[in-house]
C-alpha cells in the first residue's frame, strides 16, 4: 500500500549553528532573559521527571541557524516580511535574521517547536513545503531533533 505524501513526515539532516558574530550576543541575551525558576524548571523536565542533556539545555538558549548539511543551503522563510502560511525553503545564507534565526522551544516527549525571529512556527501540514504559522497545539508543530553518529542531527516531523 503506498503512503500518500501529505502524511509522510518531513526529514531533514542538518548542522545546527549559531550565526556569525552574533554568538555571544544571543548566548547572553537567552541566559539572562530567564530568571533562576525558569532555569531550573527547564533544566528539571517535570514532565519527564530527568535532567535534559547538556544538548537540549544549548539548543533552548538562543538562536540558531540550521544547515543542510549536504549542500549548505539555510533553512529560509520565503517573505521578505514573513507572515502566518509563508513558505519554508532551503536557501543559501544571506544574514537577515527573520528569515534565517530560529529558536527551540520545549513542547515536551522528545518533541520542540521551531520558531523562528517573527515568532511564527515551523508547520508541516498537507502541503510539499513547511509553512510558518502561530503557535498552535497540533502535532503538523512538533519536531523531534536527534544528533547522528557523525556530529550532525536529523530534524523530524512528528
Amino acid at each position: 500500500m503506498k503512503k500518500l505524501f501529505r502524511y509522510t513526515p518531513i526529514f531533514f539532516r542538518v548542522n545546527i549553528c549559531l550565526p556569525p558574530l552574533f554568538v555571544l550576543a544571543l548566548f547572553f541575551i537567552g541566559a539572562n532573559s530567564l530568571n533562576a525558576q525558569e532555569i531550573t524548571e527547564r533544566i528539571a523536565r517535570p514532565v519527564t521527571a530527568r535532567l535534559a542533556t547538556a544538548d537540549e539545555q544549548y539548543l533552548e538558549h538562543g538562536s540558531f541557524l540550521i544547515r543542510n548539511c549536504t549542500d549548505y543551503r539555510f533553512l529560509t522563510i520565503k517573505d521578505v516580511s514573513p507572515a502566518a502560511g509563508s513558505l519554508v525553503f532551503l536557501w543559501s545564507y544571506f544574514g537577515v535574521a527573520n528569515r534565517q534565526q530560529w529558536s527551540f522551544v520545549w513542547a515536551g516527549n522528545g518533541y520542540y517547536r521551531i520558531r523562528s525571529e517573527s515568532g511564527l512556527f515551523l508547520t508541516q501540514r498537507r502541503t510539499l513545503a513547511p509553512t510558518l504559522d502561530p503557535q498552535a497545539n497540533e502535532d503538523s508543530q512538533l519536531w523531534q531533533v536527534s544528533e547522528t553518529e557523525d556530529g550532525f542531527y536529523t530534524i523530524k516531523s512528528k
